[in-house]
Order: structure tokens, then C-alpha cells, then sequence
């Protein structure tokens, strides 16, 4: 497979959402949408940088059409406003780009109570998904993709203890569990679509190794030196951002890509290269466990949806 952004189709009347796309994977998956022609709302928690996202977008996209929605995964009151807000201003909604999302934080909890790295990487998505299906369902041939991970082959979900409550805080562990149930709810909001007759599709990608700053908690705090490593790892190992994009970007964008599709990098171990499907782990396709977690997210969140 050789495909490059470059083979993205004309995308002019559709509309993309974008969660985190002010910055890293997000940013670039904003401006080839927008390049393409989409209407492209980038949903962020952090209003000052996305402004800045958008002054920099619109100098490498000067006819791109941009929107602002204020949006914090980590608190179901605020996912509650955006997609109201989304509702309210559109009556479409092509592509869902579920993408922002925080990596090997140490122990915090969100205001409702939750472990943040579930929070912002799964049940924030869930809830902004639930509450959107109407637009989604009602828009021809859309498509939700998940931003995955390669570490949701070292995950293991706890449902007895998903929020961290009463085991040992593992930062590992705890990112491990949120991006197998990322995969999970990909692969199971398709199967949900295929039941209720839904002409939508839910596929999934993930980026490989990329130098992006959702893990900036790791060197925030780092010395100069180590600083200095990781800025020559992230130079000559990993994917840069742009690179990085291009599977989410070939899964909402590419002719004839099939529900439940998983793309990520196909050089060594899928840490860097040309989009490609990439391997999902079996503990992601457990059917049970996915209709477990479905019930688990709806309790945690109360947003019900496609049962």
C-alpha cells in the first residue's frame, strides 16, 4: 500500500471534528482535511492554543475553514456542552477524528472521579461519540476513527477496579488500559452500526512512535541532557507528527476502506513508516469483554447509545 496525503480525495461540503487538534497528530490531521476542502472543527481543551492553531493553520491553508469548539475530555459536564454545541450549529458530521488524548501521566482524578488517563483517552471519546450518533447516523457514509496505540497489546482490562481505586497506580498499566479500550469500543461500535442497519463505519489507527507532546509529562521535568536525547530519538527514530497523521488520515479518508479497518506504520514493529492495516491485539477482539466494557463506559458516563 502505497498511500500518501496526497491521495486524499476532495472532501468540500463535508465536516470533520477533530479532539486535540491543536497540536501533534491532531494539528496535522486538521490542515490536510482542510487543504482537501472539509469544514474542520478542532475540539480542544485549551482555548489560547487553539487560536494559535488556527493562525497557523489558516498561513498553510489560507481558504480553510476552521471553528473553535471548547472541549475537555476529562469532564463529562464540558463533553456534554461541545456536543450540544456541535449539534446546534451542524446538522452533518462526515468524519469524527476521536484523537486527543495524554500519555503515562502519574495518578491524578478527574472531577468526576475517574482515572485521567481512561477519562481523556476513552470514556471522553465514548460520551462525545454517544452523544453525536444522531448527526453521525444521519450523515451518509460518515466515519468514526479512533486514534489508537501500540501499547493496547500490553493492556489488560480491570473491570473491578477500571479507575485504579484499590490496585497499585501503574502509569503503564493505566495508558495500557485506556487504548485497548479504545480498540475495543472501535471494533465494537462497528459491530453496533452493522446491527441497527447503520451506513457509518468505525475504523481505527494509530501512529507508531511518534515525537508529539502527548507525553509530555515524561520530560517536562527531564534534565537538559536527557532533553537533548529526546529530541535526537524523536528526529531519528520516531514518526514526526505529520507522518503520524497519515493513518487516521487514510482511515476517514480513503475510498472503500471497510468498518473495523486498523492502519498504523509498516516499517519494523509499525513504529514508523507509510500507512498500512496494522495488527490488532486478540485481547481487543474478545466480543464479550466488549460488550461488557460498552455497559461499563455507559455506566461510568451516562451517555446510552445503539443498544
Amino acid at each position: 500500500m502505497n498511500w500518501t496525503t496526497s491521495d486524499i480525495p476532495d472532501l468540500s461540503g463535508k465536516v470533520a471534528l477533530v479532539t486535540g487538534g491543536n497540536s501533534g497528530i491532531g494539528y496535522w490531521t486538521c490542515l490536510h482535511l482542510a487543504r482537501m476542502g472539509a469544514h474542520v472543527v478542532l475540539a480542544c481543551r485549551s482555548m489560547p492554543r487553539a487560536q494559535s492553531a488556527v493562525a497557523d493553520l489558516l498561513k498553510a491553508v489560507p481558504n480553510g475553514r476552521f471553528e473553535i469548539l471548547p472541549l475537555d475530555l476529562s469532564d463529562l459536564a464540558s463533553v456534554r456542552t461541545a456536543a450540544a454545541t456541535f449539534r446546534s450549529k451542524h446538522d452533518r458530521l462526515d468524519m469524527l477524528c476521536n484523537n486527543a488524548g495524554i500519555a503515562l501521566s502519574p495518578m491524578e482524578r478527574t472531577k468526576d472521579g475517574f482515572e485521567s488517563q481512561l477519562a481523556a483517552n476513552f470514556l471522553g471519546h465514548f460520551a462525545l461519540t454517544g452523544l453525536l450518533i444522531d448527526v453521525i447516523r444521519a450523515t451518509p457514509n460518515s466515519r468514526v476513527a479512533h486514534v489508537g496505540s501500540l501499547a493496547h497489546r500490553l493492556g489488560k482490562l480491570d473491570f473491578e477496579d477500571p479507575n485504579f481505586q484499590r490496585r497499585k497506580y501503574s502509569p503503564l498499566s493505566a495508558y495500557g488500559q485506556s487504548k485497548l479500550s479504545n480498540v475495543i469500543f472501535m471494533l465494537e461500535l462497528q459491530r453496533r452500526f452493522e446491527r441497527s442497519n447503520i451506513n457509518s463505519i468505525s475504523v481505527g489507527a494509530h501512529p507508531g512512535m511518534s515525537g508529539t507532546n502527548i507525553g509530555a509529562a515524561l520530560v517536562e521535568n527531564a534534565s537538559p541532557l536527557k532533553k537533548r536525547i529526546n529530541a535526537w530519538i524523536e528526529a531519528k527514530i520516531l514518526n514526526s507528527p505529520e507522518r503520524a497523521a497519515a493513518p487516521t488520515l487514510l482511515a476517514v479518508t480513503r475510498p472503500g476502506v471497510t468498518g473495523g479497518s486498523y492502519f498504523g506504520p509498516s516499517g519494523f514493529m509499525e513504529i514508523k513508516g507509510s500507512p498500512t492495516p496494522a495488527r490488532l491485539a486478540a485481547a481487543s477482539q474478545n466480543e464479550s469483554d466488549a460488550s461488557r466494557l460498552w455497559a461499563l463506559a455507559e455506566q461510568l458516563t451516562g451517555v446510552s447509545f445503539l443498544n
